[in-house]
């Protein structure tokens, strides 16, 4: 055993063992706002306490590290503190897993703002999440896997709103990395229930299904307001031809919120271009199409409607 460098008070009145690191704390704050740990510490103690039988020892099964931010959040209020303007990811889940566990339900529902800033459920605040992906202060190679986590807490947490942002950001990820999880930094592997893996992968065949059709669609027919009609019926003609018939398109269907829109592939596409109108009109109907995508969600993803 090693004591923490960190919560290790001299005068703590409390031994809680996190596998093999000793944290020594206060034992008033824990029993006035945790009745999980409050149960615990009626519990008798064991006669080979030793020299430590004036503390209570309560062993933990929690990883060292993530036991360590719930502390810092519930000792200090300074868990989800950071340089940047938001706390790690990992700290969040580990403070919300640890503080529905432990029923300290302030620490559950500062941690689920956190992420609910990030998965917003409404279209607008998505939209403008997905549209600025590359600026997230989470955004990384890992930020689709991280999904994975969010499901299972808004699961765990009862937070339905977290599930239509954070499941289809788990459609966009590959098969095989969904199969394989999301290695968390105390080691653990999440991976989605098999029923949510079921929801994502079904959804993503439908998704796909749904972009082919939002591109028919706005590229049909050039606007009612087009003013070179004969040029911008050729670019619709050529751009359906492309997605259909080209072996290697430009832009491929895709169940990712995230990848390029077809207003910005026929923007810069090498033929015919469209008139000014016909790409305002592509654009508006992209938005509505996407709009009505995110209202079809809780149906296609089979999860509870929204509730307002």
């Amino acid at each position: 055993m090693k004591k923490d460098d960190e919560f290790w008070f001299e005068d703590g009145n409390l031994i809680i063992v996190a596998q093999d690191v000793e944290f020594c704390v206060y034992k008033g704050p824990l029993v006035k706002n945790s009745p999980v740990f409050r149960d615990m510490l009626t519990l008798p103690q064991p006669a080979e306490a030793g020299e430590l039988v004036h503390r209570p020892v309560v062993p933990v099964p929690e990883h060292p590290t993530s036991f360590r931010h719930f502390l810092r959040e519930f000792m200090a209020g300074s868990g989800f503190q950071s340089p940047g303007d938001e706390p790690a990811f990992e700290v969040v889940c580990a403070v919300i897993r640890l503080g529905h566990k432990y029923e300290v339900d302030r620490m559950v529902e500062k941690g689920l703002g956190y992420l609910k800033k990030q998965w917003p459920d409404d279209y607008l605040g998505w939209s403008l999440q997905s549209n600025l992906a590359s600026a997230r202060s989470w955004a990384s190679t890992l930020f689709a896997e991280r999904c994975i986590s969010v499901v299972n807490i808004a699961r765990l947490t009862d937070t339905p709103s977290l599930l239509r942002p954070a499941l289809f950001e788990c459609c966009t990820i590959d098969p095989h990395v969904l199969l394989k999880g999301y290695q968390c930094e105390d080691g653990v592997r999440e991976r989605l229930s098999a029923e949510d893996l079921t929801r994502v992968l079904l959804a993503r065949t439908e998704l796909v299904k749904l972009d082919a059709l939002t591109a028919l669609r706005i590229l049909r027919n050039p606007s009612s307001e087009c003013y070179d009609h004969d040029n911008c019926t050729q670019a619709c003609q050529d751009a359906i031809s492309e997605l259909t018939e080209s072996p290697l398109p430009s832009r491929v269907f895709s169940a990712d919120p995230k990848r390029p829109s077809w207003y910005e592939c026929v923007a810069r596409t090498q033929y015919p271009s469209f008139c000014d109108a016909c790409l305002t009109d592509i654009g508006r109907m992209e938005n509505e199409e996407r709009f009505e995508m995110w209202n079809m969600l809780p149906s296609i993803l089979d999860i509870p409607e929204p509730e307002f």
